[in-house]
């Protein structure tokens, strides 16, 4: 048998005024049981039956997502140290290029300096 509890205010008239007062009335009555209750009054081995599958659902379940996120990681890690690596090539790549632009500009300034002279001569 459950028991539950009722508030309500009730007013009362005097010489002075009205004052109100909270009564709390306490009833008992047969409430249906909550779910709660009922795991509490089944036997132990029926509780267990029933949480078991649920907590290893549970578990498999965050198992699976943390093998699925921890393969994720990994090919996002592979992924990224192969950008950085294309990237340290390409700026090799592009250190080479400019030496050779350079020499070239210091080449025809060379040859553009040797035909003013040779005009000049």
């Amino acid at each position: 048998m459950s028991v539950y509890r009722n508030l309500s205010t009730q007013e009362r008239s005097t010489s002075s005024g009205t004052s109100s007062e909270e009564v709390v009335t306490v009833v008992d009555s047969q409430i249906a049981p909550t779910e709660v209750e009922q795991a509490e009054e089944s036997p132990a081995v029926e509780q267990k039956e029933i949480e078991t599958p649920v907590l290893h659902t549970n578990f498999s379940s965050i198992h699976e997502t943390n093998a699925v996120l921890l393969s994720v990681v990994d090919n996002l890690e592979k992924y990224v140290a192969q950008v950085i690596e294309s990237i340290r090539e390409n700026i090799q790549k592009n250190k080479i290029e400019l030496e050779l632009i350079k020499q070239q500009i210091i080449q025809d300034m060379q040859d553009f300096e040797a035909r003013i002279n040779s005009f000049l001569a």
